[in-house]
């Protein structure tokens, strides 16, 4: 082969591969928040749905008390399937929807300074956890609209993301 043909099928492949993962990073953006539709909101509690269906926790999230500047989650733990201990920790975030997707609320500190306690939050069998959460330091005080907080669980071997929908008025 000549260095000139070798140049040229280096090419493609690079091309070729740069490609491949520019679908696959697409895949997953098209797999993610953006194709959830709009909730159907009560109005005192809202319904919790998980991020992987793969991973079933037996857990639902409600949002109470909602105000502009924080909530009252509520963990029910009831059935699922995990290894050991149910945990989470203090850390959440918030998307806004916009009336097509969802998006991720801007934080009014750069996130590389936000410090969350890293407590564990251990959530029993077939019992429910409440945490109080105060999103100002964070996110400052929501403008009126739909939302959803998002909850990190793990067992021993997995996680998975939860979700608790919310309408700031």
């Amino acid at each position: 082969m000549t260095n000139q043909f070798r140049s040229v099928l280096a090419m493609i492949l690079v091309a070729f591969i740069l490609l491949a993962s520019n679908s696959l990073a697409n895949n997953e953006n098209k797999k993610g928040n953006d194709s959830v539709e709009q909730p159907t909101y009560s109005e005192i509690q809202y319904s919790a749905l998980r991020a992987d269906d793969k991973v079933d926790f037996g857990l639902k999230l409600t949002a109470e008390d909602v105000t502009a500047t924080g909530l009252t989650l509520i963990c029910e733990q009831s059935g699922g399937v995990f290894e050991g201990e149910l945990a989470s920790t203090s850390e959440f975030s918030l998307d806004m929807f916009d009336g097509a997707k969802w998006i991720v609320c801007d934080t009014v500190i750069p996130e590389e300074e936000i410090a969350w306690d890293q407590p564990l939050l251990l959530i029993q069998s077939e019992d429910s956890v409440s945490w109080d959460i105060d999103w100002t330091t964070i996110y400052g005080e929501l403008k009126p609209g739909s939302y959803r907080i998002s909850k990190w669980v793990m067992d021993q071997t997995s996680e998975n993301t939860y979700f608790a929908y919310f309408t700031v008025k």
